[in-house]
């Protein structure tokens, strides 16, 4: 029985032990936001940032491979996310039609003028936020 106890807490520090190695090395070079950009630039439109995200497409998945990941290509001009796995889904966004972007949890929300919700889970928020607030749209 003590075995068994000892078995599950060397498990507990061995995850902790990976989390604390691997999040400072995803923060260090950076995974996951500075993808490559997926789209064609219009005359007149630079590109901001590019990066991995997921999106919240509905709300229930009965398979995590169904989530859609792909990347999100922020311009000056337009949101636009391309799906690389999951459901084949993907959105673009003028600036003009995004009526405001704010923290939602976990996720970070997208308002569109339409009423539309577009939920993008990233581990890059505050990267996230500043790439919007560049673009020019209201965020909270």
């Amino acid at each position: 029985m003590p075995y068994m106890l000892y078995g599950m807490v060397i498990a507990v520090v061995f995850v902790l032990l990976v989390a604390a190695i691997a999040v400072p090395l995803c923060k260090k070079f950076r995974w996951g936001l500075d993808a490559e950009s997926q789209i064609t630039l219009r005359p007149e439109e630079t590109l901001i940032a590019s990066m991995v995200v997921s999106w919240k497409h509905k709300a229930f998945y009965l398979n995590k491979r169904d989530i859609p990941y792909g990347i999100l290509d922020i311009t000056n001009q337009r949101l636009v996310f391309t799906h690389t796995s999951g459901i084949n889904v993907s959105f673009a966004l003028e600036k003009a039609d995004i009526a405001s972007v704010s923290s939602a949890g976990l996720f970070m929300c997208v308002q569109a003028t339409d009423g539309t919700r577009y939920l993008l889970g990233t581990s890059w928020k505050k990267e996230f936020k500043g790439y919007l607030t560049q673009m020019g749209v209201p965020v909270q």
